[in-house]
């Protein structure tokens, strides 16, 4: 026997997705780190990449800085066409709510959250190119092939083709170990679901408070 429910739940039961770093850059050069549970893959031969950006900043609980403007990924990726996927660990749970808050436009979030930049392999041939964070397990630098607006839908869909894959040393020489390595440090409960609220990691992203002295600093900062 099948029990029929209300359709907005059908995300709850999809399995679970990995969380990502995208980072882009604006055209004045500011980096910029959002994350996302909404990554898939949607050709193999040529690879190419597909996820969903929010068509406004996230509307959070005790968040000083909500706007309703478009975020800043889907706008740097307009502007330059390109973005790098980043695939953290379960170590860095505890950053990744840094990367949920939406900060004010032009706001480093890899510098606030204390993580490494470096230069990604094929993007550099780009004039201004976003950074690979050196701390997340692998890295897919992607052109931008399309933005799909869907007047029906809440979200931006933005199709990535990939020109360069890249992962940790770490995770070892032999591919296929350093593969079956990432994925037991991936998953874990990162894309999972509880209750009624989704969860990206074990972060709830309406519960996400950024701390204080972040906030204040950056405020007073873009007020000098």
């Amino acid at each position: 026997m099948k029990i029929r429910i209300n359709k907005k739940f059908s995300r709850y039961l999809l399995p679970m997705h990995p969380v990502v770093l995208i980072t882009t850059i604006s055209k004045k050069g500011e980096d910029n780190a959002g994350v996302y549970a909404t990554l898939i893959d949607i050709s193999y031969n040529p690879p190419i990449v597909l996820f969903a950006s929010n068509k406004f900043q996230h509307r959070m609980i005790n968040n000083p800085v909500v706007n309703t403007s478009p975020q800043d990924t889907y706008l740097n990726i307009k502007e330059t066409k390109c973005f790098i996927v980043n695939v953290p660990s379960m170590s860095l749970i505890n950053k990744l709510k840094i990367f949920a808050y939406p900060f004010p436009k032009g706001i480093d979030e890899i510098k606030i959250a204390n993580l490494k930049k470096q230069k990604p392999f094929e993007l550099t041939k780009n004039k201004i190119y976003p950074s690979i964070i050196k701390e997340c397990l692998a890295h897919i630098e992607c052109s931008l092939l399309k933005i799909i607006n869907i007047k029906q839908s809440d979200h931006f869909l933005i199709v990535g083709k990939v020109v360069a894959v890249s992962y940790d040393s770490k995770l070892g020489k032999d591919f296929n170990k350093a593969r079956t390595n990432l994925i037991k440090k991936v998953f874990g409960n990162l894309g999972a679901f509880s209750k009624d609220e989704r969860l990206m990691g074990r972060i709830n992203p309406f519960k996400v408070k950024c701390p204080v002295y972040i906030t204040n600093k950056i405020m007073f900062n873009r007020n000098k």
